[in-house]
């Protein structure tokens, strides 16, 4: 019985990907190889992004097949995704982490899509630039996956538009002009929607009025990463990303449970923070989601990192 045959959705998340083969070894023990399967990889080997690679929209959702009296709820290709076909199983296979020549670390998953596999970096990538291997865990990672694109917007959160005025998130339509705040204007190229049960770990996270400078009450999903003022040990005010959840106190911040609620994504062609109530605040192209990830046991780590810089050439897999 496939998951298609018994295929349910719940809601649909959108992340983006690359082909495997768009990101391989440019130096090391698998040099000219592409990213794969944990077990195949070899820690401290410098990974590059083909210059010619191309992000695809990978859309997908939750689809649940009977058997007996069990049920198994997996990740499947949504209708509308650009890669995969509709009720395809997506499994994660790899769990990686990169250090990146300015001493940045990042992670990624590594997707086993039917016969074919794809990279979703959890932040975006530079094509000629080193990605050293740090840490490889051969691990589904499927929680993790089945969160991806969780990056929203309650309806009815004001946005600041190109002008400086505002608009509800959900009028806003392709090519609609919003301001970052660190690119100045950028148009807007879709906005998603997706209807959820406000339960557990979809439930909305409500910022009341003031409590992070926002000039009226916000709600987002919980795994949305907004950039807020806090004050350190020293008690000096500095600016933090920080998920959403992660601001709960039970007095400005707080859960809601109950009923449904509408979540939409604001989609640009590059990672910028907009303003929602006043709050900067992520939107969704590659997701940028590492620093939500726990630190985990890793299947290996490289004791260190000091190498000589290599010339900039392109990347042997796949030129």
């Amino acid at each position: 019985m496939s998951f298609q045959s018994e295929f349910r959705s719940v809601f649909k998340q959108t992340c983006k990907v690359y082909e495997a083969s768009q990101f391989g070894v440019h130096l090391g023990a698998n040099e000219g190889d592409a990213i794969a399967h944990a077990d195949l990889l070899c820690v401290g080997d410098i990974y590059r992004l083909n210059p010619e690679a191309e992000l695809r929209t990978l859309i997908h959702t939750s689809a649940a097949r009977k058997s007996g009296k069990h049920t198994e709820i997996r990740q499947v290709i949504a209708s509308g995704s650009k890669v995969g076909r509709a009720g395809t199983k997506i499994s994660p296979i790899s769990r990686l982490t990169f250090m990146s020549g300015r001493g940045i670390t990042f992670d990624g998953l590594v997707l086993s899509v039917g016969k074919k596999i794809y990279f979703h970096p959890l932040t975006p990538i530079q094509p000629r630039a080193d990605y050293t291997l740090i840490t490889a865990e051969a691990d589904s990672g499927y929680a993790e996956f089945a969160n991806i694109g969780h990056l929203s917007f309650a309806r009815g959160t004001m946005i600041t538009t190109g002008d400086g005025e505002y608009c509800r998130v959900e009028d806003l339509k392709e090519n609609d002009m919003v301001l970052t705040r660190d690119h100045g204007v950028r148009p807007v190229r879709s906005v998603l929607t997706q209807t959820v049960e406000a339960y557990g770990a979809v439930a909305p996270i409500i910022i009341s009025k003031g409590a992070y400078g926002n000039a009226e009450e916000l709600m987002v999903s919980p795994e949305h990463r907004l950039f807020v003022l806090r004050e350190s040990k020293k008690g000096v005010l500095t600016e933090v990303p920080t998920l959403a959840k992660d601001l709960v106190d039970g007095e400005r911040v707080f859960a809601r449970e109950g009923g449904s609620v509408d979540y939409l994504q604001i989609e640009l062609d590059t990672p910028e923070l907009v303003f929602a109530e006043g709050i900067p605040a992520e939107c969704l192209v590659a997701n940028a989601m590492s620093s939500a990830t726990p630190n985990r046991d890793r299947k290996a780590k490289v004791p260190a990192l000091d190498r000589p810089k290599q010339a900039d050439q392109g990347m042997r897999a796949g030129n």
